[in-house]
């Protein structure tokens, strides 16, 4: 994602969760797809994805902090998305 070559990290995000779907890091892998997508132009699967993200988040006994940061970030996207799919 650092050097936005999404499909490289989508594919890779994609091999993490089928690997390892249950651990602690899950849901960010999840909003992390859900960004590739959207950058990828696929604004249904990465809402998708930015909503499993959120979903596991509420599973994950991380700290707080980490979780409400990492689902502001997933909210951010999904906010630009519907903006984008309403043409403004």
């Amino acid at each position: 994602m650092s050097f936005q070559d999404y499909e490289s990290a989508k594919n890779q995000f994609l091999k993490a969760i089928e690997i390892n779907s249950d651990e602690w890091f899950t849901f960010q892998t999840h909003i992390k797809l859900g960004i590739c997508y959207k950058e990828l132009g696929k604004l249904k699967l990465a809402v998708e994805r930015l909503d499993s993200g959120m979903k596991y988040a509420g599973k994950s006994k991380l700290d707080l902090e980490t979780k409400q940061k990492w689902l502001m970030i997933a909210n951010l996207f999904k906010a630009e998305i519907a903006e984008l799919e309403s043409g403004d």
